[in-house]
């Protein structure tokens, strides 16, 4: 999707023009260009999705309906994949995990890298991705999730929890 927004500068104009004309959050951000290699390029491109997720789709809901032909059913497809319960669940989980590990990813690629803090930094982050790996975690993950979705009519449901059955042999 990323790719496709920024694969016309029409496209990007649009997405441009969508932010500037919300009263609330009234500067421009640009949708970073995807480096495939760098972790810090995905982690602003995934940021930026997350704060402007509105925009986007509004972005891709007016190609669905004004764009080219071609583009058209590639927008209306973008669309109904990002107002996907998971897909939005999935975005604010990403966000949070790609935001964490950043620190990671810039001292890993630095000129002068130092693997004894790179090393005693990534163990850390191992940490503090057991810690989220907690109901409470959950719980705060789930509510950026809601209101996303609720600011975007986009229904969520709590997943039902699995009631495991023990078979006795």
């Amino acid at each position: 999707m990323i790719a496709f927004l920024n694969g016309s500068c029409i496209r990007k104009h649009i997405f441009a023009e969508m932010q500037s004309n919300d009263p609330q959050k009234p500067s421009v951000i640009v949708l970073p260009e995807l480096c495939y290699h760098k972790w810090n390029f995905r982690e602003r491109a995934i940021s930026v999705l997350h704060t402007r997720f509105s925009h986007v789709l509004e972005t891709l809901d007016f190609i669905a309906e004004n764009g080219k032909p071609d583009e058209r059913s590639e927008a209306e497809g973008m669309v109904l994949q990002l107002k996907m319960p998971a897909d939005v669940c999935l975005l604010v989980l990403l966000s949070d995990i790609f935001t964490q590990l950043g620190a990671l990813s810039d001292v890993l690629q630095a000129e002068k890298c130092d693997l004894a803090s790179a090393l005693y930094l990534a163990s850390a982050q191992t940490e503090c991705l057991k810690m989220k790996r907690s109901e409470t975690h959950f719980a705060k993950i789930w509510s950026i999730a809601t209101v996303l979705a609720a600011a975007n009519e986009i229904e969520l449901s709590l997943p039902v929890k699995r009631v495991s059955k023990c078979r006795i042999n």
